[in-house]
């Protein structure tokens, strides 16, 4: 425990800054450890911050959510009490059978029942439970003031963890379809929707004998989708909405911290509970440097000796903005979650599916596509005449979601090209031989960066990747030299087509050198205007109009030369006007003309 002074208007009050430590306890029976999240005080959240706080908040930030994916708010005024009024208020409303209420039997026999709500980061709008009964008048009102302290706490978490880490940050965190782009985590969080959800869970005593069930999580483990999900202790209840304060377990949360130990948690009746969702690794692990949040992957079992009561819960996804795109699928995130609502084939299954289910968005979709579709690349794929389960034993094939290597697509596999195929495969998706990187020293690299023969350059990467040019006596010809620290499978740079897909990308006119692995080329290429996969526009213009082009391999570095006027039929602007200018370049994989053509998505860097 960690007590600091801080002086305030009033003069000099105590506070603390870290409540608990990590707490790793004994082997439990099973070799699972047992937390205690890393916990923050509330008054430091929402008080003037000195640079010994903001240091001490970073680093409390750094381990909680680095290492296990959870942290915990405590010290809410009031909020201990205003918990248990609300779930004890919750349950009186369901017990009247409000219209709105919504119901699920979960995988271990488990009753589900759940009023449902949508929030901002600056409004709750009311619980729409659809019942003039006085217990759920009565509840609007004390849920409200729950509500209402669990956002001004949130927004407290996420403004000092947005600043925290803002200069961790490359570039923007996602871009709108407008053109939009949310700079840091705070204006994200500020511009989506939060879905909130009270649950009522009761395991019946018929499901309690039956050996099916004995051991089965109520809730299997999976990560939740958006930016972070947000819940407090479970309260135990009776059939007449009563407290029950019993040393008989609520149940077992379980999460796997980031190097996979599995561990039971414990929390503290005060707290506000805050984990990492999926949305995380999306948009900000991929744009940071060093150390990244872990989403950690969650689950929870009912227990069985408490087949009388009910255990109560609240929980809160944050959710990405509606309009911003995940550059993965092309669609917006609204867009996805349209097609997880739109594909389900029950109401609570659409309400529900994008809360704290056991389900991922990737698997919702997976289980409600219709018959005549395949859970394929984060998405329902429709079949085809030619490609179908009918289609493809017609031909004795089998019928799956593939690479272009005639590899099988499993959900937990990420960005690629995959497809609905007629295939007899059996293999899984596997990663692509990465390029061998030089292990010697790369010795003249200084040189090569400062070419006196090349009046301009520009950084790309720092003391890893620049651009180095001259314009030629005519005043219309580009010679141009892009350098890389290492050995790439390509590296490209061309002209970006304004307003086109993942940020002018799409429809791009671009010159690009490939390592074939054991020889290269360089050639002018035009991305596909929506596809993005090399295979859609693997084919150089041909001629080319580039003139003097190489690239270059060594146990050092890759370069390539060219001199154009214009790349791909587009002119360069070179003796009025700019040019907006793109490039990327892998290291992942190596290209091949096999398979259709392949060539890796651009590394992270």
């Amino acid at each position: 425990m960690a007590n600091k002074f801080f002086k305030t208007a009033n003069g000099f009050v105590t506070t603390t800054v870290v409540l608990r430590t990590l707490a790793l306890l004994l082997a439990m029976a099973d070799n699972t450890l047992a937390l205690s999240p890393i916990a923050v005080d509330y008054h430091v959240l929402v008080a003037h911050q000195t640079p010994e706080t903001r240091h001490q908040l970073r680093e409390t930030f750094k381990v909680s959510l680095g290492v296990d994916g959870m942290i915990a708010i405590r010290g809410i005024p009031g909020f201990q009490k205003l918990r248990e009024q609300a779930l004890l208020g919750a349950h009186a409303c369901m017990a009247q059978a409000p219209p709105r209420m919504q119901s699920v039997t979960l995988p271990d026999g488990t009753y589900r029942q759940t009023l449902a709500a949508v929030s901002s980061a600056f409004s709750e709008q009311a619980i729409d439970h659809g019942s003039e009964s006085d217990a759920c008048r009565a509840w609007s009102e004390t849920s409200d003031r729950f509500r209402e302290a669990i956002g001004t706490s949130l927004n407290a978490f996420v403004k000092h963890l947005s600043h925290a880490f803002g200069d961790d940050v490359h570039g923007p965190l996602l871009h709108s379809v407008t053109g939009k782009s949310y700079n840091t985590l705070e204006q994200v969080v500020r511009s989506g929707e939060r879905l909130e959800h009270f649950h009522s869970y009761n395991l019946p005593e018929v499901f309690k004998p039956l050996t099916d069930y004995e051991g089965r999580d109520t809730i299997e483990f999976h990560v939740d989708q958006g930016v972070f999900i947000a819940f407090v202790p479970s309260v135990l209840v009776d059939a007449l909405s009563k407290p029950v304060y019993s040393s008989k377990p609520h149940g077992t949360f379980k999460l796997k911290s980031a190097d996979g130990t599995e561990k039971d948690v414990h929390f503290q009746p005060d707290s506000l509970i805050i984990m990492p969702g999926d949305g995380i690794n999306h948009f900000f692990n991929a744009r940071r440097k060093g150390l990244t949040f872990h989403a950690p992957p969650h689950a929870f079992q009912m227990s069985a000796s408490i087949p009388e009561l009910h255990r109560l819960w609240y929980g809160l996804m944050q959710l990405l903005p509606a309009d911003a795109k995940n550059e993965e699928s092309g669609l917006t995130y609204g867009e996805i979650r349209s097609q997880v609502v739109g594909l389900t084939t029950s109401p609570e299954e659409s309400s529900l599916g994008l809360g704290c289910s056991r389900k991922l968005t990737a698997r919702e979709l997976m289980s409600t596509c219709s018959e005549n579709q395949m859970y394929c690349w984060h998405r329902c794929m429709n079949f085809t005449d030619d490609v179908s389960p009918q289609a493809c034993a017609a031909k004795s094939f089998g019928f799956n979601c593939t690479s272009q290597f005639d590899q099988i697509y499993l959900p937990k596999d990420g960005h690629g090209d995959y497809n609905l195929a007629c295939t007899n495969s059996t293999e899984l998706v596997s990663a692509r031989p990465p390029v061998e990187q030089p292990t010697a020293a790369c010795r003249g690299w200084q040189d090569l960066v400062s070419d006196p023969s090349y009046t301009h350059r520009v950084t790309l990467s720092h003391n890893e990747t620049y651009f180095l040019w001259n314009v030629e006596g005519d005043g219309k010809t580009v010679h141009g030299k892009m350098i890389h620290r290492g050995l790439v499978g390509w590296l490209a740079l061309g002209i970006e087509n304004i307003g086109g897909e993942h940020n002018g990308m799409n429809g791009a006119s671009v010159v690009m050198g490939h390592n074939l692995q054991g020889s290269s080329r360089i050639g002018e290429y035009r991305i596909h205007k929506s596809m993005t996969a090399f295979r859609h526009w693997k084919e150089p213009l041909d001629p080319p109009a580039l003139a003097d082009a190489a690239m270059t391999l060594t146990n050092c570095y890759s370069s390539m030369v060219f001199k154009a006027q214009t790349i791909y039929g587009k002119p360069l602007n070179v003796s009025s006007g700019t040019d907006r200018l793109i490039w990327a370049l892998s290291r992942n994989a190596y290209v091949t003309d096999n398979y259709g053509g392949y060539a890796p998505y651009h590394t992270d860097e």
